[in-house]
């Protein structure tokens, strides 16, 4: 597709980390990077929401994700169910599992709303869901 000198000119990028990150802000101003539980990995991230989700104080975040249309010799991605990650107010997160969160999305998810008490999810080619808050 490309000669020598037409490559010769791109740019080269390179990514350090793959894996879903959370940056938080310290005390010197500057963002640092803190892991998320392998949970997190399973599979692609595309929509995320903060949310208290147990009412504890401390703000909690719901990851949702996945791929099932992916290049056929590299499969899909859809290990994702709703991963709900329990947050201890000192920016340290924890997986919290499906048989407890009570989440199990299905398909595509690329939008999360919390609206009065209900979260709303966008699938695509799906209708919407919607799960109640306990409150």
């Amino acid at each position: 597709l490309f000669n020598e000198a037409e490559l010769s000119s791109f740019g080269h990028l390179q990514a350090d980390r793959m894996e879903t990150s959370f940056f938080k802000g310290g005390a010197d101003g500057k963002f640092h990077l803190s892991p998320l539980p392998l949970e997190a990995q399973y599979a692609p991230v595309y929509s995320i929401l903060v949310l208290d989700y147990d009412k504890d104080g401390s703000e909690d975040v719901l990851l949702c994700g996945n791929l099932n249309h992916a290049k056929l010799r590299l499969g899909k991605w859809d290990a994702n169910y709703g991963v709900l990650l329990k947050g201890d107010g000192k920016g340290n997160f924890s997986y919290i599992s499906q048989s407890i969160s009570g989440f199990k999305l299905r398909g595509d998810v690329r939008s999360v709303v919390e609206i009065n008490g209900t979260l709303l999810f966008g699938i695509g080619g799906q209708n919407s869901i919607a799960y109640k808050l306990n409150e």
